[in-house]
Protein backbone atom coordinates (compact mmCIF):
# COMPACT_ATOMS: atom_id res chain seq x y z
CA UNK A 1 0.00 0.00 0.00
CA UNK A 2 2.96 2.26 0.85
CA UNK A 3 4.21 1.92 -3.12
CA UNK A 4 0.63 2.96 -4.41
CA UNK A 5 0.68 5.96 -2.15
CA UNK A 6 4.11 6.77 -3.20
CA UNK A 7 2.47 6.79 -7.07
CA UNK A 8 0.53 8.79 -5.52
CA UNK A 9 2.42 11.80 -4.23
CA UNK A 10 5.24 11.21 -6.58
CA UNK A 11 4.19 9.96 -10.29
CA UNK A 12 3.56 13.09 -12.71
CA UNK A 13 2.57 10.51 -14.94
CA UNK A 14 -1.63 10.58 -15.06
CA UNK A 15 -1.83 6.87 -16.01
CA UNK A 16 0.04 5.30 -13.06
CA UNK A 17 -1.61 8.08 -10.64
CA UNK A 18 -5.04 7.21 -12.32
CA UNK A 19 -4.46 3.50 -11.43
CA UNK A 20 -3.13 3.77 -7.87
CA UNK A 21 -6.77 5.74 -7.67
CA UNK A 22 -8.43 3.32 -8.65
CA UNK A 23 -6.94 0.60 -6.77
CA UNK A 24 -6.61 2.82 -3.35
CA UNK A 25 -10.58 3.00 -4.31
CA UNK A 26 -11.27 -0.91 -4.18
CA UNK A 27 -9.21 -1.47 -1.43
CA UNK A 28 -11.33 1.45 0.42
CA UNK A 29 -14.27 -0.28 -0.15
CA UNK A 30 -12.99 -3.98 0.56
CA UNK A 31 -10.68 -3.37 3.67
CA UNK A 32 -11.38 0.41 4.26
CA UNK A 33 -9.36 -0.49 8.18
CA UNK A 34 -6.16 -1.64 6.27
CA UNK A 35 -5.75 1.21 3.67
CA UNK A 36 -6.81 3.93 6.59
CA UNK A 37 -3.89 2.12 8.89
CA UNK A 38 -1.50 2.59 6.06
CA UNK A 39 -2.14 6.14 4.83
CA UNK A 40 -2.17 7.19 8.69
CA UNK A 41 1.23 4.96 9.39
CA UNK A 42 3.00 5.83 5.77
CA UNK A 43 4.94 9.56 6.16
CA UNK A 44 3.23 12.03 4.32
CA UNK A 45 0.66 9.67 3.21
CA UNK A 46 -2.14 11.81 4.96
CA UNK A 47 -0.37 14.75 2.89
CA UNK A 48 -0.33 13.09 -0.28
CA UNK A 49 -3.78 12.42 -0.12
CA UNK A 50 -4.69 15.73 0.80
CA UNK A 51 -2.56 17.11 -2.23
CA UNK A 52 -4.35 15.32 -4.85
CA UNK A 53 -7.64 17.99 -3.97
CA UNK A 54 -5.00 20.84 -5.25
CA UNK A 55 -4.40 18.90 -8.43
CA UNK A 56 -4.86 21.29 -11.40
CA UNK A 57 -6.35 18.20 -13.41
CA UNK A 58 -9.69 17.80 -12.52
CA UNK A 59 -10.30 13.87 -13.10
CA UNK A 60 -7.32 13.85 -10.17
CA UNK A 61 -8.81 16.02 -7.72
CA UNK A 62 -12.27 14.47 -8.72
CA UNK A 63 -10.88 11.08 -8.08
CA UNK A 64 -9.31 12.40 -4.74
CA UNK A 65 -12.65 13.95 -3.39
CA UNK A 66 -13.65 10.36 -3.83
CA UNK A 67 -11.09 8.69 -2.62
CA UNK A 68 -10.70 11.12 0.46
CA UNK A 69 -14.35 10.22 1.17
CA UNK A 70 -13.94 6.97 1.25
CA UNK A 71 -11.01 7.59 3.92
CA UNK A 72 -12.50 9.24 6.59
CA UNK A 73 -15.62 7.29 7.37
CA UNK A 74 -15.68 6.03 10.30
CA UNK A 75 -12.11 7.19 11.23
CA UNK A 76 -12.03 9.80 13.07
CA UNK A 77 -8.65 10.34 13.27
CA UNK A 78 -8.12 10.85 9.67
CA UNK A 79 -10.99 13.23 10.14
CA UNK A 80 -9.43 15.54 12.47
CA UNK A 81 -5.83 15.57 10.48
CA UNK A 82 -7.54 16.29 6.92
CA UNK A 83 -9.36 19.14 8.58
CA UNK A 84 -6.30 20.66 10.61
CA UNK A 85 -4.37 20.71 7.58
CA UNK A 86 -6.64 22.54 5.74
CA UNK A 87 -9.02 19.76 3.70
CA UNK A 88 -11.82 22.08 4.49
CA UNK A 89 -10.95 24.91 3.15
CA UNK A 90 -9.49 23.40 0.05
CA UNK A 91 -12.61 21.29 -0.62
CA UNK A 92 -15.35 24.92 -0.22
CA UNK A 93 -12.59 26.14 -2.95
CA UNK A 94 -13.16 23.61 -5.07
CA UNK A 95 -17.04 24.08 -4.48
CA UNK A 96 -16.53 28.06 -5.67
CA UNK A 97 -14.29 27.48 -8.19
CA UNK A 98 -16.68 25.39 -9.71
CA UNK A 99 -19.83 28.09 -9.44
CA UNK A 100 -21.11 26.13 -6.34
CA UNK A 101 -23.95 24.50 -5.62
CA UNK A 102 -26.66 26.14 -8.48
CA UNK A 103 -24.64 25.82 -11.81
CA UNK A 104 -21.87 23.70 -10.81
CA UNK A 105 -21.19 19.62 -11.80
CA UNK A 106 -22.25 16.53 -9.60
CA UNK A 107 -18.54 16.53 -8.65
CA UNK A 108 -19.87 19.67 -6.03
CA UNK A 109 -22.16 16.55 -4.28
CA UNK A 110 -19.36 14.93 -3.71
CA UNK A 111 -17.90 17.97 -2.06
CA UNK A 112 -20.24 18.37 0.08
CA UNK A 113 -20.48 14.76 0.91
CA UNK A 114 -16.81 14.49 1.69
CA UNK A 115 -17.30 17.54 4.00
CA UNK A 116 -20.47 15.52 5.76
CA UNK A 117 -18.14 12.69 6.29
CA UNK A 118 -15.77 14.61 7.99
CA UNK A 119 -18.50 16.21 10.29
CA UNK A 120 -19.76 12.87 10.85
CA UNK A 121 -20.11 12.86 15.13
CA UNK A 122 -16.49 14.63 15.33
CA UNK A 123 -16.81 17.61 17.74
CA UNK A 124 -13.35 18.91 17.10
CA UNK A 125 -13.95 19.15 13.34
CA UNK A 126 -17.79 20.27 13.77
CA UNK A 127 -16.17 23.62 15.49
CA UNK A 128 -13.62 24.09 13.86
CA UNK A 129 -15.72 24.21 10.49
CA UNK A 130 -17.75 26.24 12.26
CA UNK A 131 -15.50 28.68 13.76
CA UNK A 132 -13.86 28.78 9.99
CA UNK A 133 -14.28 30.98 7.16
CA UNK A 134 -15.87 27.70 5.64
CA UNK A 135 -19.21 28.19 7.62
CA UNK A 136 -20.13 31.81 6.24
CA UNK A 137 -19.14 30.37 2.57
CA UNK A 138 -21.61 27.30 3.04
CA UNK A 139 -24.22 29.78 4.31
CA UNK A 140 -23.63 32.12 1.16
CA UNK A 141 -23.65 29.32 -1.63
CA UNK A 142 -27.41 28.29 0.04
CA UNK A 143 -28.70 31.15 -0.58
CA UNK A 144 -30.71 32.05 -3.87
CA UNK A 145 -28.33 33.42 -6.45
CA UNK A 146 -29.13 37.36 -7.19
CA UNK A 147 -32.00 38.11 -9.44
CA UNK A 148 -33.63 34.37 -9.22
CA UNK A 149 -37.09 34.81 -8.53
CA UNK A 150 -39.81 32.07 -6.58
CA UNK A 151 -40.98 31.07 -9.91
CA UNK A 152 -37.46 30.48 -11.37
CA UNK A 153 -37.28 27.96 -8.61
CA UNK A 154 -39.48 25.04 -10.77
CA UNK A 155 -36.80 25.03 -13.01
CA UNK A 156 -34.01 23.66 -10.64
CA UNK A 157 -31.80 20.24 -12.28
CA UNK A 158 -31.50 17.21 -10.65
CA UNK A 159 -28.18 17.91 -10.11
CA UNK A 160 -29.20 21.44 -8.40
CA UNK A 161 -31.45 19.72 -5.92
CA UNK A 162 -28.63 16.73 -5.21
CA UNK A 163 -26.17 19.42 -4.71
CA UNK A 164 -28.19 21.48 -2.57
CA UNK A 165 -29.49 18.08 -0.74
CA UNK A 166 -25.61 17.78 0.06
CA UNK A 167 -24.99 21.19 1.34
CA UNK A 168 -27.93 20.76 3.76
CA UNK A 169 -26.34 17.81 5.01
CA UNK A 170 -23.68 19.17 6.22
CA UNK A 171 -25.68 22.12 8.26
CA UNK A 172 -27.40 18.81 9.36
CA UNK A 173 -23.86 17.11 10.40
CA UNK A 174 -23.01 20.79 12.76
CA UNK A 175 -26.31 20.82 14.07
CA UNK A 176 -27.07 17.14 15.11
CA UNK A 177 -27.87 16.23 18.75
CA UNK A 178 -24.35 15.38 19.50
CA UNK A 179 -23.03 18.84 18.92
CA UNK A 180 -24.32 20.47 22.14
CA UNK A 181 -22.53 23.65 22.29
CA UNK A 182 -23.56 25.12 19.63
CA UNK A 183 -25.37 28.24 20.38
CA UNK A 184 -29.11 28.66 19.39
CA UNK A 185 -28.01 32.16 17.96
CA UNK A 186 -26.00 30.56 15.23
CA UNK A 187 -28.65 28.09 14.06
CA UNK A 188 -30.84 30.68 13.82
CA UNK A 189 -28.39 33.62 11.92
CA UNK A 190 -27.86 30.14 9.62
CA UNK A 191 -30.93 29.40 9.18
CA UNK A 192 -32.17 33.65 8.39
CA UNK A 193 -29.13 34.06 5.91
CA UNK A 194 -30.40 30.73 4.22
CA UNK A 195 -34.51 31.77 3.81
CA UNK A 196 -33.47 35.63 3.27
Amino acid sequence: MALLLDLLGNSEDFYFRFSAFQILISLCNSQPFRLQSAVLNCPSGVERVLNLLKDSREIVRNEGLLLCGALVRGNMDLQKILAFQGAFEEVMKIIVDEEGPWTGPLIIKDAFNLISAMLCLNTSNQNYFRDSICFKQLAGLLSLPNGEEEEDAGLWTSTRISNYLAALNILDGILCKENVDLEASQVFRVIFKIIS
